[in-house]
């Protein structure tokens, strides 16, 4: 068995993606097509449990997983400042199972790979881990690729493999007050 390419899939997991879902959907379609194997990273909002991907796929897609009262984002709030204060050695991926269908899924774009598998609350951690540390957030995920692709510029990284990450533009640097985006991870090599 060869080593999978890791895709970071942040954007193939929107329901309603934009150019950057377009162009993750068009890579994962390319990289299929040359024969390659494909595993995804994505982030979610709620919390994992190792070594149970059943469990975790249920949670996925369960409606009241992305419940949004006050309650469930106080919640989030402190388990996110709890990520913060924790220890800067990175984080571990999480797989979460596929036995939905295709036609029936409600995360189409995340079908197809050979391993689903997420970091709750990715992206944030990373942002954080940047600013605090002045790196990326190491990712272990759950076997070594042979290249890790991030679609967009996350302050993500895999160690042990190339690390490839899709800038689509320089708005967030060029024209900063317009945009979001952690400028510090951007100017990070």
């Amino acid at each position: 068995m060869t080593a999978p390419v890791l895709i970071e899939g942040r954007n193939l997991a929107i329901k309603q993606g934009t150019g950057i879902a377009s162009y993750a959907r068009n890579l994962t379609q390319v990289l299929r097509g040359q024969g390659h194997e494909l595993d995804v990273l994505f982030d979610t909002e709620f919390p994992l449990t190792p070594n149970q991907p059943e469990w975790n796929e249920i949670k996925l897609y369960d409606p009241s997983a992305g419940n949004r009262s006050i309650f469930a984002r106080f919640r989030r709030f402190r388990r996110a400042g709890q990520y913060m204060a924790a220890a800067p050695f990175g984080v571990t991926a999480s797989e979460i199972a596929c036995t939905h269908g295709e036609s029936d899924s409600l995360f189409p774009d995340l079908q197809g790979f050979a391993r689903q598998q997420a970091v709750e609350m990715l992206f944030l951690r990373a942002d954080w881990h940047v600013q605090r540390y002045g790196r990326r957030l190491a990712v272990k995920p759950l076997r070594q690729p042979k290249l890790m692709h991030a679609t967009h510029p996350a302050a993500i990284e895999v160690k042990g493999c190339p690390n490839i990450y899709t800038v689509h533009d320089l708005v967030p640097l060029r024209l900063p007050h317009t945009t979001l985006d952690n400028k510090r991870a951007f100017l990070r090599p």
